[in-house]
């Protein structure tokens, strides 16, 4: 299932980037929503090839997952890779320059359910698609809007 929405941010292009690049605030942030982070055995922690252990509560049950920084292309574009034994996501973040100080974000977000619960998340997600696609659309603006006044 996928999933994509843009946004205007007034800031400039390298500016965005390099706070979407940022991975200690990504950690912190990650932390502050409840989930424990760590950095990969043998892994960088910053630019592409970064990759973290995830840990966290979804639906009751305790989740692991591999977060992934799989593309860093200065200064237009931003790919990550979340990885868990019943679904992958991928998530990848363009940036466009619209004038000197603001800059189009496009976010894609793409589900691929590995088992067959996740395969009925991802099917009931689909009957709902209206829905979710308010509850991204809602989630990319907040994002926006924190990167914008940063």
């Amino acid at each position: 299932m996928k999933f994509s929405k843009h946004e205007d941010v007034n800031v400039p292009q390298h500016v965005l980037f390099d706070k979407l690049t940022n991975f200690g605030n990504l950690e912190r942030e990650l932390t502050r929503r409840g989930l424990k982070v760590s950095v990969a055995d043998g892994a960088p922690s910053e630019g592409q090839g970064a990759k973290w252990d995830l840990a966290f509560k979804f639906r009751g049950k305790r989740r692991t997952a591999t977060l992934e920084a799989t593309k860093v292309h200065s200064p237009d574009a931003v790919g990550l890779y979340l990885e868990n034994p019943s679904m992958d996501i991928r998530v990848e973040i363009e940036l466009t320059a619209l004038s000197k100080n603001k800059t189009r974000m496009m976010v894609t977000s793409v589900l691929q359910p590995r088992t067959l619960a996740a395969r009925l998340l991802v099917q009931s997600m689909k009957l709902g698609r209206g829905r979710f696609n308010k509850k991204y659309a809602a989630r990319i603006k907040q994002i926006a809007e924190e990167l914008g006044r940063d």
